[in-house]
């Protein structure tokens, strides 16, 4: 009987460390932006449940949604948004934040009315995960030149992801390189190339 306690406090305190030592390996990157929705995807270090807090005021994220399965790659769905707004958001676990802050936001799509006077930017790029000095050069060429002006759309254009399109190849060629400046506010419009 004592062996099973101190077998269970072992693997109990285990779980726990594993929790607490939490860390962000990919993202968080937005994919399917819809007139009231969007999807929110990131990558822990080890599994955990994931949340997403939200709001249109960066101090005021007041709704949340969340999945309580423990998972290192989580994808959280929002749905029921007001089409045209900007939302910011954090991500984490129920337990703790990972990352969020007023740079973390995306625009809902507006509903299908005539878009005459409104403006849309779209950054296309492609054969971009080739992890060379050029990609980084391209990148921060284009964030000068956008000078932090809303990007509505990122379609990437076919091979992000060089040599062979492993994972390690994503994260090292891509993820690496926009993580912490594209990806947490644009939303990504991948394609066949």
């Amino acid at each position: 009987m004592k062996h099973r306690i101190v077998v269970l406090v072992a693997f109990v305190a285990g779980c726990i460390q594993g929790i607490w030592s939490q860390s962000l390996i990919r993202g968080p990157y937005l994919t399917c932006a819809r007139q009231d929705g969007i999807d929110i995807h990131w990558r822990t270090s080890t599994p955990s449940t994931g949340l997403v807090s939200y709001g249109t005021h960066p101090d005021s994220l007041i709704n949340t949604s969340s999945h309580l399965n423990f998972s290192t790659d989580h994808l959280i769905t929002l749905n029921n948004l007001t089409s045209g707004t900007l939302y910011y958001y954090r991500i984490g676990t129920t337990q703790f934040t990972l990352a969020g802050d007023s740079s973390f936001h995306f625009r809902t799509l507006q509903n299908s009315t005539p878009m005459a006077d409104s403006v849309f930017r779209i950054w296309a790029v492609g054969d971009i995960g080739k992890q060379t000095t050029q990609q980084a050069e391209v990148r921060d060429a284009f964030l000068k030149y956008n000078q932090g002006r809303y990007l509505d759309a990122w379609i990437v254009l076919g091979d992000i992801a060089y040599p062979d399109g492993t994972d390690s190849d994503y994260q090292l060629g891509f993820f690496t390189y926009y993580q912490n400046s594209l990806l947490k506010n644009t939303v990504l419009w991948p394609s066949i190339g």
